[in-house]
């Protein structure tokens, strides 16, 4: 997620699917708050136009979103790829309540390791490595 002080701006959804080693697809959804406005006073969500006080171009705003990430991946650095994204990353150091299907972990998450897995810190002093799952700042 992409949060604006508490508020979320924007979320990612990420799928992918393998047979063996092999990847046969991999889907990434993002999700931007523009011009809507959550109604729920005290909403855990804002967006671009309630920051600003303007209506925001959608097409102005992905055209260059789109601009942006090409030039961002042409050529892709990998080797620095979760190196950058923790450097932004505001859930490292704080409790956590990660959400999958079939489990809820809470605990304090330590960091993100090279294959982009959160290690939360356990109450039993353990180390859990979560690859996927809704996390919750609490």
């Amino acid at each position: 997620d992409m949060l604006y002080g508490d508020k979320k701006l924007s979320g990612m959804l990420a799928e992918m699917e393998t047979e063996g080693e092999m990847v046969t697809f991999i889907s990434i959804g993002i999700g931007l708050n523009v011009n809507n406005k959550p109604e729920v006073e005290n909403s855990p969500a804002t967006s671009l136009a309630a920051l600003t006080g303007d209506e925001v171009s959608r097409k102005k705003l992905l055209s260059g979103f789109l601009a942006r990430l090409a030039k961002r991946l042409d050529p892709p650095d990998l080797e620095n790829a979760v190196g950058d994204w923790k450097q932004y990353a505001m859930t490292l150091g704080r409790e956590v309540r990660i959400v999958t299907p079939k489990e809820t972990s809470t605990g304090l998450a330590l960091d993100v390791d090279e294959n982009g897995a959160l290690l939360l810190s356990q109450p039993d002093g353990s180390i859990q490595k979560v690859i996927y799952g809704d996390c919750f700042h609490t």
